[in-house]
């Protein structure tokens, strides 16, 4: 619904979170829609996306990629 503009005329976002990495295996996703949050020993997060990640360059194997 999201990704259809005649049901999305406003352009909203769809923001959410899991700590399952199987909403990574999805059609629904590209890869720079994903990010991830690491928190260090410190409980300092870090925010990076998906597709700025070293060696994670396929679509359809986000979830592989990814671990």
């Amino acid at each position: 619904m999201f990704n259809n503009p005649e049901i999305n005329k406003r352009n909203a976002q769809l923001i959410f979170t899991a700590h399952d990495t199987i909403v990574l295996d999805s059609d629904f996703l590209c890869r720079d829609e994903v990010h991830i949050i690491d928190k260090d020993e410190h409980s300092i997060s870090t925010v990076t996306r998906l597709s700025e990640m070293e060696g994670v360059e396929k679509y359809p194997n986000m979830e592989f990629d990814y671990r």
